[in-house]
């Protein structure tokens, strides 16, 4: 199977996913006009061959794309999703916000 095909469902199925309820829907349409056109001219063009690295990475950048305009960037809720998978929770400091692991290990970052 051609990884064009592959990539393409693969973004198709966020996009979808996407586009249900989104923030701001008339920002997020018109952010994914210009997402929808791009990636049919890469699907479009013929001469160009273009690895499958380079095409996993446009891949990987369309589907942040999609997902930062599901949630008008400002308020994507990256913060949760980090903590969430490494078991970290923020608490709000005068400086800045630090984490610190609930978790066993001893990993401890700040951020200010």
């Amino acid at each position: 199977m051609d990884i064009r095909v592959v990539l393409v469902v693969f973004c198709a199925v966020l996009w979808v996913i996407a586009a249900i309820g989104p923030i701001d829907r008339v920002t997020w349409g018109l952010e994914q006009v210009a997402t929808g056109l791009v990636m049919a001219a890469i699907w479009m063009q013929t001469g160009v061959r273009y690895s499958t690295a380079s095409l996993a990475g446009l891949a990987l950048l369309f589907c942040a794309h999609t997902v930062g305009t599901h949630y008008t960037y400002s308020l994507t809720p990256y913060d949760s999703w980090i903590n969430a998978l490494n078991g970290l929770r923020s608490m709000k400091h005068s400086a800045g916000s630090a984490i610190t692991m609930t978790g066993s290990s001893t990993f401890c970052g700040v951020f200010v």
